[in-house]
């Protein structure tokens, strides 16, 4: 490392262990969080094949109507 790395960079202070209840509070936090984040996920997946269905059944339609 250079010497403006060590002058920028602070050491990192370690973190003292969690009691019993905040524990389980940062759990809770982490589970909502994660169940957040995986409703937006399925919202996304089913946005995508919704249009991908539109697209399909647009195309089909394009082709019908050119006979």
């Amino acid at each position: 490392m250079r010497f403006y790395e060590f002058a920028t960079t602070k050491p990192k202070k370690p973190k003292k262990p969690l009691t019993p209840e905040q524990s389980v509070v940062a759990a809770r936090k982490r589970d909502v969080d994660q169940a957040k984040q995986a409703l937006d996920r399925t919202k996304d997946q089913q946005k995508r094949r919704r249009e991908f269905e539109r697209a399909i059944k647009a195309s089909y339609i394009f082709k019908l109507q050119n006979r």
